[in-house]
């Protein structure tokens, strides 16, 4: 797995490609953390910060059920750090076994693909 980050506007984007399995999972998931914590976030009129990483899934090829834990323990990470973390490009594949496991409902899913 490898991983492109930048910013956009307000939003910290990491582009993934390669697998998403037991292997890099946890990579993944520190990354991520790593950005929910550092993301500079927009200020809204009552003075609260919007932070928003988006993970741009796009090039995953495979995914297990590592890759599936990693992406719900970062969505909760990301909710504890007071950030929301959006996936956006999610290859038909894995989209499906989210659906399977209904975390389409807990995650939160961009459909469209644009960030």
């Amino acid at each position: 797995m490898t991983t492109n980050e930048y910013l956009d506007e307000h939003r910290q984007v990491i582009d993934v490609s390669g697998d998403l399995d037991v292997a890099t999972a946890r990579a993944l998931r520190d990354r991520i953390a790593h950005r929910s914590d550092n993301t500079p976030g927009e200020q809204r009129a009552d003075g609260s910060v919007d932070r928003d990483v988006v993970v741009d899934l796009g090039g995953v090829g495979f995914t297990d059920s590592a890759g599936l834990n990693g992406l719900i323990v970062a969505h909760y990470d990301c909710e504890a750090a007071g950030t929301r973390l959006t996936l956006v490009n999610v290859p038909a594949r894995l989209r499906r076994l989210l659906e399977l496991a209904c975390l389409d409902s807990v995650l939160h899913i961009q459909v469209g693909g644009s960030h």
